[in-house]
């Protein structure tokens, strides 16, 4: 590491606490997570740096202006069909909800919840529903959860009942649903999942139901033991769209 550049970086990351940033040949911090700002310190060029030519009341000034680590959750969104929010129900249930707005802008008229779920060490995904049966077991079909438009209409002389492919969530908390909606699901604007599988991931995308224009896939995932915390899992937001 040079030493003038690794100076002239502390002196101003000590002037500007709040911008702390550092550039050097084995590593690039550009933001101000707690987790990061342990990653520069611990880096042995800078702790001697520090050591050298910072006083405790700044280095304190650093760490004490450096915000906490936070989760994801509460995530908002505004389309101009309406707002999407996703958040936890303490720390196991994570609820999607839509709340729609008619404006000139929007052309989408009705619109519903895909969940597509996967083993966490491959891309196999399967819709989160009970539609197909598998011996003792339901499950969904096979889906793809990186098409733009999602297959959200049962083909031409398919009953919905009969539709093997049904892309819909499967879990409801409407008590006026019937008790196998898992087996035949339907568009719903508010959805919660309190997942408890081993070794699972999810993407869970907002879609159209005229034409299935995704606006938004939630990656979360993957959860090892299946009952971790969600904020601790964290999620983001993905293509498509």
């Amino acid at each position: 590491m040079n030493k003038e550049i690794g100076l002239r970086l502390l002196r101003r990351n000590l002037a500007e606490p709040h911008k702390f940033e550092w550039a050097g040949p084995s590593f690039a911090l550009r933001a101000s997570p707690k987790r990061q700002l342990l990653q520069l310190i611990l880096c042995q060029p800078v702790v001697r740096l520090l050591a050298q030519h910072a006083t405790p009341v700044a280095f304190a000034a650093i760490v004490v202006a450096t915000p906490a680590m936070a989760g994801p959750y509460p995530f908002t969104k505004e389309l101009d069909c309406g707002t999407i929010t996703i958040s936890l129900d303490g720390e196991h249930i994570i609820v999607f909800d839509f709340k729609t707005k008619k404006t000139e802008k929007c052309t989408c008229k009705e619109f519903g919840w895909i969940q597509h779920v996967s083993n966490a060490d491959v891309d196999s995904y399967r819709y989160d529903n009970g539609v197909l049966t598998s011996g003792s077991q339901r499950q969904g079909a096979k889906s793809d959860p990186s098409k733009k438009n999602q297959p959200t209409t049962p083909p031409s002389g398919t009953k919905p009942e009969d539709w093997d492919d049904n892309p819909w969530y499967g879990g409801t908390t409407d008590k006026t649903k019937p008790k196998d909606f898992d087996a035949h699901p339907t568009p719903q604007i508010h959805i919660s999942d309190k997942p408890d599988h081993p070794l699972t991931k999810f993407k869970t995308q907002l879609v159209c139901v005229a034409g299935g224009e995704v606006f938004l896939t939630w990656e979360w995932g993957p959860l090892t033991k299946g009952n971790e915390s969600l904020d601790k899992v964290g999620g983001k937001s993905v293509a498509p769209p």
